[in-house]
């Protein structure tokens, strides 16, 4: 059902997509598309809270043989559907542009981009979903931004640690000599997020129903 409430915002971020992609190939950085697109894709799968406030389709769900777990589980479960599609989709369009712009790839790099993008946008969900379970869209859809922003906070934090440089050399060569574990620690990282999230999700619902 969240699938469905979703589509008619498919074909404009289907738009959004093909023009982040023009994008990538105006300035011959094909890698960029996968962070632009996920940033993207946060918002999209925060349409679907508008769209039940606005028809009220909470009542709805109310009237079906579902659990509030089932209910959640499942958006949770179209988050992930839609960024995995997203970075699948992203990723053979920026392989596509590379080969036509001949631009040659630098894999340590574009598999970095790949998971943190990945990561971020399960991160960005995991924070978004439970404010919206518990709070209205409209009155915190401004808070949707905060995941970019705290993100920017702590990466200060941390350039501001003595051993952080030297923790980063030395991920650098880890991750040179195995690049492909950039792509696991990407899902796993998204993973964790959200199912932190859900839990955090679930206990808010609950007592909001209270």
């Amino acid at each position: 059902m969240d699938l469905y409430t979703a589509k008619a915002s498919l074909p404009t971020f289907a738009i959004t997509i093909i023009a982040v992609i023009f994008i990538g190939a105006a300035i011959k950085q094909p890698s960029v598309i996968t962070a632009i697109a996920m940033m993207f894709a946060t918002a999209l799968s925060s349409t679907i809270f508008q769209v039940n406030e606005k028809n009220n389709l909470d009542k709805l769900y109310g009237i079906l043989p579902l659990k509030k777990r089932e209910r959640l589980l499942a958006r949770y479960l179209y988050a992930l559907i839609l960024g995995i599609c997203c970075a699948a989709i992203v990723t053979i369009a920026a392989l596509i542009l590379y080969r036509a712009l001949n631009n040659p790839m630098d894999t340590l790099s574009f598999l970095a981009v790949l998971g943190f993008s990945f990561a971020y946008y399960c991160f960005a969900v995991g924070i978004a979903y439970p404010i919206f379970t518990r709070v209205s869209f409209t009155k915190v859809y401004i808070f949707t931004m905060a995941p970019i922003f705290l993100l920017f906070f702590l990466l200060i934090f941390l350039a501001k640690q003595p051993g952080f440089l030297i923790c980063m050399g030395t991920a650098v060569q880890f991750f040179s000599a195995h690049p492909y574990l950039l792509l696991l620690c990407g899902a796993g990282a998204g993973l964790v997020f959200l199912t932190v999230s859900l839990s955090i999700a679930y206990s808010l619902s609950r007592r909001k129903e209270l």
